[in-house]
């Protein structure tokens, strides 16, 4: 459970010869993957972004030259991965671009965003500017997820947008941040995933800085209220097996999931404990900084 990481580069060894260091001292360094946030800009309002998105984009964005520049920058460090988030970074002039450059330098692209502005054109567009796969958000049935986010519709259109984006072929993950006010309608988000033949969902748990900061004391969950969603993540995978779907379920942001994980393997299916411990080893900890 977590977010996964790539690992890119070759054995390097410090030193300013190599034969004065053993073959033990050569060390793979990593080339995380890159999140960035091109845009401060939003059309919407959610209550726990973590940026503080606003409808204006923030003046000191970097302009669409200086942004393919950095484009070019990570191209040659080796980054393999860039996924451009936000704000909601469709509303970025020059977004696609960027994009565009990024993707011809070798870089593999992918999107967050809030769907509410994937029509089947503009998914086309995205396709088209490179970019293979999105992760849309939605909070929970229409009531709520419109409530969260600021604006009556938005359900409606990021369902639409995940829609035209698996008709257009775009691989879609389903992000859901659960709290305190809508963690109950995991059922129902589980159930969104399998009905309209969404690949991979992943479950966020808020995060603890911009709008998310300043709601937090009303919509953290307790800890028994967070294991109770957790048996939810780990109990729907095995449904989806059962029905022949092939769905990956992930969490976000919390690595207390992985040891619960491996404690409800050691009551239910002890002879996966030892594998599944050796898997979570190698996607290691906190990853900030060396994996993302």
């Amino acid at each position: 459970m977590g977010r996964g990481g790539y690992s890119w580069g070759r054995p390097q060894v410090r030193g300013k010869d190599q034969r004065e260091r053993p073959a033990q001292a050569k060390k793979v360094y990593h080339r995380p993957i890159v999140v960035w946030n091109i845009t401060r800009g939003c059309n919407l309002s959610c209550v726990h972004c973590y940026i503080s998105a606003k409808r204006a984009p923030d003046p000191m964005e970097l302009s669409t030259s200086e942004a393919k520049d950095v484009a070019g920058q990570l191209a040659d460090y080796g980054v393999p991965v860039v996924l451009f988030s936000g704000g909601e970074p469709l509303v970025r002039e020059g977004l696609l671009e960027v994009a565009s450059y990024a993707k011809s330098k070798g870089l593999r692209l992918g999107l967050s965003t809030n769907g509410t502005l994937l029509t089947r054109i503009k998914v086309r567009e995205v396709m088209s500017a490179g970019f293979s796969c999105a992760g849309i958000s939605i909070d929970g049935p229409e009531a709520i997820n419109d409530k969260s986010r600021g604006a009556i519709g938005a359900y409606e259109d990021a369902l639409m947008g995940i829609r035209n984006s698996l008709a257009e072929g775009l691989r879609v993950s389903l992000r859901f941040t659960f709290t305190r006010h809508n963690h109950k309608y995991l059922d129902e988000i589980f159930e969104l995933v399998e009905r309209e033949g969404i690949p991979r969902v992943c479950i966020y748990h808020l995060g603890y800085s911009g709008r998310g900061e300043k709601i937090s004391e009303r919509a953290s969950l307790t800890s028994d209220e967070i294991r109770e969603a957790m048996e939810w993540c780990m109990e729907w995978p095995d449904r989806f097996v059962q029905k022949g779907l092939d769905v990956e379920v992930l969490t976000v942001n919390n690595h207390a999931d992985s040891p619960y994980l491996l404690m409800r393997l050691a009551e239910q299916r002890p002879d996966q404990v030892e594998e599944a411990a050796r898997l979570l080893a190698l996607n290691g900890g906190n990853s900030s900084g060396v994996g993302i």
